[in-house]
């Protein structure tokens, strides 16, 4: 019966089309890349001896050629097809990164490579000797009585590539694994099919189609590379280590962090920031490919850079990420704008110095906050300082602190000068952990912001207040009211607005005696969602403070279309208030805030000389460790009520620490 070439004919179109997508989506590095791109061009090889074998036959076009030449199809068909299923298994090995165990399993390739080279040799004597097939003499293909080797070669290393994969499932993710097993039941299908109907070449066709389907699924660039450098991206980066710590083999990866990263930004447009980025990548991967320790090379996003070794080669690495490390020390040219880069590098050696995932991301985010001297560090040096542990593992302190109830609410007290005493507060969030005593704002409230928690600790603080504004203790002391700080977060929440008032009725509390101070952050969202919360709470009666106005994202023009009342000047102009400029900018600050008939607090006051200056200045309130620090519950409510009980004037306050 006449064999059917169609199925052939579509394989090979198949094979063709997916060898031209990997340069067309840039799919031409990293060894699975390599590897499934050589089990493509070894399909279409098959495809084309078993379409020019099977053309010969319905033809008949043997018997006229040269004696030689008539084996030439078959032999080169049985070889291409036979190596199939071990270059899937190469495939298979490299997907999961798993060359450093399997490279020590002798057997493993004694069958594999020893199988290849046994039917190679089988092959090269059957041009004389016809032990695997012949062509008789009216040009018949025919199988010799050796050929039942090639079956047992190859249902050998089917059953081997099979176990791999089942053995080492666990390595690779469910959508993967689904892929990569696809190819064992629709090949023994396949050739179940045809021989049943030997005319129906379907094998090659199956095969083209699987290979289509990890093409579209496994091998996908935009899951696992970054836009900007073309590097592999954080997606990548985060299941490369999940497996690293599955297979429990060791490591070196160099972190790598531009530290002046916000500087740069505000420098440089977004075009030629991002052109800077990828010089950096382009300096880093140049200097990781002429070291003989194989690196894969990741952006992390923000500036942040991380190269994996395919060896546990501590001093190669260290030796490479000095290299780096010299190398970004040196200006980088923009349009004949010399750029310094400013860059941090880390060594870590995974799972050996990190034995959870989490923390290795952590670390990642916090080395460069590092206490130590130089650029260069190894993370077993720097792991034990205070601040980067407390940064690599901020969210658990957190969390630990939410559920221990270690959030405390300490209160500054604010001195109006018209009225000369104490007439207001604000309310600031303190962290205590058992272990590391009282962390700094400037690190849990960024992490907060990051990871959702700054919304529970911000209700947290909002309920507390609200209570000792309902409490007779506020009474007591004489307080007009408190300031409270929300975030971009709570004002995100659509019924933030309708929680805090329905919160307010049910302690009975006067709005005007709760101040909502918000960042220039808040103000620069324009989400509708943040400017309804924001109007509704002053339409209820809240009154609201701009804080830190002069530094991060100042914008005049928001003083006009924000429901503000109090504008808190950064305590950066109490610093410089000497300097000449800097005091022309504060007076005529003061003027216009002044004639838009908003209030001015000045922060950070820690001397009586800067106090009577930014009196004259014409400021309203006054807060800052000249009057008092934060202050825990009990001695705010001593402290203010001793103060203002007296009725003295802010010349005779001493400073109070506690």
């Amino acid at each position: 019966m006449t064999k059917i070439i169609y199925f052939d004919i579509a394989a090979l179109c198949i094979n063709v089309v997916i060898l031209f997508s990997f340069y067309f989506r840039k799919m031409t590095k990293g060894t699975s890349n390599a590897l499934l791109m050589l089990n493509t061009l070894n399909g279409i090889f098959v495809c084309i001896f078993d379409i020019w074998a099977v053309t010969l036959d319905f033809t008949g076009m043997r018997i006229a050629y040269p004696y030689i030449l008539k084996y030439i199809p078959d032999t080169l068909y049985l070889f291409f097809h036979t190596s199939n299923i071990f270059l899937y298994t190469l495939y298979n090995i490299s997907v999961i990164d798993l060359w450093q165990i399997m490279l020590k399993k002798t057997w493993f390739w004694i069958i594999h490579i020893g199988g290849v080279c046994l039917i190679f040799t089988l092959l090269l004597v059957n041009f004389r000797y016809h032990i695997i097939f012949r062509i008789n003499s009216d040009g018949i293909y025919e199988r010799g009585d050796y050929f039942f080797i090639i079956y047992i070669y190859a249902a050998l290393i089917f059953f081997c590539s099979l176990m791999f994969v089942l053995q080492h499932k666990f390595l690779y993710n469910p959508y993967q694994y689904k892929c990569v097993m696809g190819m064992y039941p629709i090949l023994i299908i396949a050739i179940v099919i045809q021989m049943i109907f030997p005319f129906m070449l379907i094998e090659l066709f199956s095969i083209s189609l699987v290979l289509l389907l990890i093409m579209q699924t496994i091998q996908r660039p935009e899951v696992f590379t970054e836009n900007i450098t073309g590097l592999y991206n954080m997606n990548a980066f985060v299941t490369d280590v999940e497996r690293f710590k599955k297979t429990k083999f060791n490591r070196n990866i160099i972190f790598i962090k531009i530290k002046n990263e916000n500087s740069l930004r505000s420098l440089l447009s977004y075009e030629h920031y991002n052109s800077m980025i990828r010089r950096v990548g382009g300096v880093i991967l140049s200097l990781a490919n002429k070291d003989k320790n194989k690196y894969k090379i990741y952006y992390l996003d923000y500036a942040k850079f991380a190269l994996v070794s395919k060896k546990d080669d501590e001093k190669s690495t260290l030796i490479l990420g000095k290299e780096i490390n010299d190398a970004l020390s040196k200006p980088i040219c923009f349009n004949h704008i010399n750029v310094d880069i400013n860059s941090y590098t880390c060594v870590v050696n995974f799972p050996k110095d990190f034995d959870k995932i989490r923390d290795l991301i952590s670390f990642s985010n916090s080395f460069y906050n590092s206490n130590l001297s130089g650029n260069l560090f190894m993370a077993k040096d720097i792991y034990s300082d205070r601040d980067v542990y407390i940064n690599a593992n901020i969210d658990k302190i957190i969390e630990r602190a939410y559920l221990a109830n270690n959030f405390r609410v300490y209160y500054q007290p604010i001195y109006s000068i018209k009225k000369g005493r104490f007439n207001s507060a604000e309310a600031l969030l303190r962290l205590y952990d058992e272990k590391y005593g009282f962390i700094s704002p400037n690190i849990f409230i960024p992490a907060a912001e990051k990871n959702g928690a700054i919304i529970r600790i911000g209700n947290l603080v909002l309920k507390e207040v609200m209570k000792f504004v309902a409490s007779k203790d506020f009474e007591k002391i004489g307080l007009d009211y408190v300031e409270i700080n929300i975030s971009v977060q709570q004002c995100l929440e659509i019924d933030m607005a309708d929680n805090i008032i329905n919160y307010m009725k049910s302690l009975n509390i006067n709005p005007s005696k709760i101040n909502l101070e918000i960042t220039e952050s808040i103000a620069s969202h324009s989400q509708a969602v943040v400017m309804k919360n924001l109007f509704k709470l002053h339409e209820y009666g809240f009154s609201f403070s701009l804080d830190d106005f002069g530094t991060g994202y100042s914008n005049v023009r928001r003083l006009g279309i924000l429901p503000i009342n109090v504008v808190k000047i950064d305590r950066l102009f109490v610093l410089d208030y000497k300097n000449e400029i800097i005091k022309v900018i504060i007076k005529n600050m003061i003027k216009m805030f002044k004639e838009l008939d908003l209030e001015i607090l000045i922060e950070g006051i820690e001397s009586k000389e800067q106090l009577e200056e930014f009196i004259e200045f014409g400021c309203d309130y006054v807060q800052g460790f000249f009057f008092s620090m934060p202050l825990k519950y009990d001695d705010f409510i001593y402290y203010i009520d001793s103060v203002n009980s007296k009725g003295i004037g802010y010349t005779s306050i001493v400073s109070k620490d506690s």
